[in-house]
């Protein structure tokens, strides 16, 4: 299994008929699911026999999530391997900071 960190940001106005309560409770819904450590707000620690590729997808195809204003970055601790989906404001930091960065 896979060590993985889980670092997100859930945009506060109401997008795409759903209020920033349904994405954020619709999103951890799909993040407990890995047995996570989440003592701290919008992040988590957990481990998957999940891809890092699959685990990004499946918390963004099964949540609320949205893309055009939320974001979510799933770094793979081991390799530092991340994938992110949603708005990267900064992309060339992030991509200073892991060991490769698949954007989607």
């Amino acid at each position: 299994m896979a060590k993985y960190a889980i670092t997100f940001r859930i945009d506060y106005a109401e997008r795409a008929g759903s209020t920033y309560g349904e994405r954020y409770s619709s999103f951890m819904e799909q993040v407990r699911k890995t047995g996570v450590w989440e003592e701290t707000t919008s992040f988590a620690l957990t481990t998957s026999a999940e891809t890092t590729e699959q685990l990004c997808d499946r918390l963004y195809f099964q949540s609320k999530f949205t893309a055009a204003y939320d974001t979510v970055v799933v770094v793979n601790i081991d390799t530092g391997f991340a994938v992110s989906r949603g708005v990267i404001k900064s992309p060339a930091t992030l991509r200073a900071k892991v060991n490769g960065l698949l954007q989607k």
